[in-house]
């Protein structure tokens, strides 16, 4: 059974390279551009990993973790990869008590995507 992914991005090109990427690797996709549609489909959906841009236009990445970690039961099986072209030094000012499982920065290759992918498999617990 293929892993499910959602990604959240309002980057219409990185959302066709990631959609591609991963749809390459095997797994199942599903694409929303905000903060609000994201927490609609992770209430209806089981999703495995959700791929998570930094600056949605809606609301910020660490905004949708929060909210996510507020409202969903499964959280605990949901691995978060926080995607942005910021740097790490803007990711440490979020609250320390967001939780981040994996960051990829932009631009990425797919040898960088399939090394976070590795890491997110190694530690993943069914759901």
């Amino acid at each position: 059974m293929s892993k499910k992914v959602l990604i959240a991005d309002d980057d219409e090109v990185i959302k066709s390279i990631l959609e591609a990427m991963l749809g390459s690797l095997g797994y199942t996709v599903s694409i929303v551009s905000t903060g609000a549609e994201c927490l609609e489909h992770l209430s209806s959906n089981l999703v495995d990993i959700l791929f998570l841009d930094y600056l949605l236009d809606d609301m910020s990445g660490g905004e949708v973790i929060q909210k996510i970690e507020q409202s969903l039961e499964n959280k605990q099986n949901l691995k978060i990869i926080l995607t942005t072209a910021n740097s790490l030094e803007e990711l440490e000012q979020m609250d320390p008590a967001t939780k981040i499982d994996y960051y990829l920065a932009k631009p990425f290759d797919l040898a960088a995507l399939k090394q976070v992918l590795t890491e997110v498999e190694s530690t993943h617990q069914p759901l």
